[in-house]
């Protein structure tokens, strides 16, 4: 009976909450902060196979994904405290004597410019998608005029014109189908 239990490899215990051994999680953690994939395997004492493997697991790289979510939020606070300095080295740049420097500064200012993504700016067609619910059913993608009425109510908005009626139908055929209830 002794070399039963003797002959059993125990397994690694397994986070609840993550679903991964720590070995797995400290694998991840040195991933997240961006060691490269040879470097973690000898640090771990696994192959780098191993990883790969563990890599395809949905928990992996969910907690993997979490990982890199806050190191990318710490980066980026970390660069928003120094707009100031950047922005004072970039004024700096564009009053430089040389022209070069300052025609660079310009450009890549420029560039930066151009690439800021801007927002829906119509609160109507941003409250139109936010009532386009995304559904796993056969119709994937479904507006419900009721949720958006609500939310114009909370929001203080005049029902849009444009707006009011969905595909032909009047507001109280949209309403017929719908219970509130669910949406407060």
């Amino acid at each position: 009976m002794n070399k039963r239990k003797q002959n059993r490899t125990q397994l690694p215990k397994v986070n609840p909450q993550t679903g991964l051994t720590a070995i797995q999680e400290q694998c991840a953690s040195l991933l997240a902060s961006g060691e490269r994939v040879s470097v973690v395997a000898e640090r771990v004492q696994v192959s780098r196979s191993t990883i790969y493997q563990w890599s395809d697991s949905i928990t992996f790289q969910c907690f993997l994904n979490q990982l890199r979510d806050e190191v990318q939020r710490h980066t980026n606070q970390t660069i928003f405290s120094m707009a100031g300095e950047a922005l004072s080295a970039i004024r700096q740049a564009l009053t430089s004597e040389s022209e070069g420097i300052r025609l660079k500064t310009a450009i890549w200012l420029l560039e930066r410019i151009g690439k800021v993504e801007i927002g829906e700016c119509n609160p109507y067609n941003a409250l139109r998608q936010e009532a386009t619910f995304k559904d796993f059913d056969p119709n994937p993608e479904e507006f419900h005029p009721v949720w958006y009425g609500k939310r114009l109510k909370e929001l203080h908005l005049k029902e849009d014109q444009g707006q009011k009626r969905e595909a032909g139908t009047t507001r109280e055929e949209d309403s017929e189908d719908w219970d509130m209830s669910e949406f407060e």
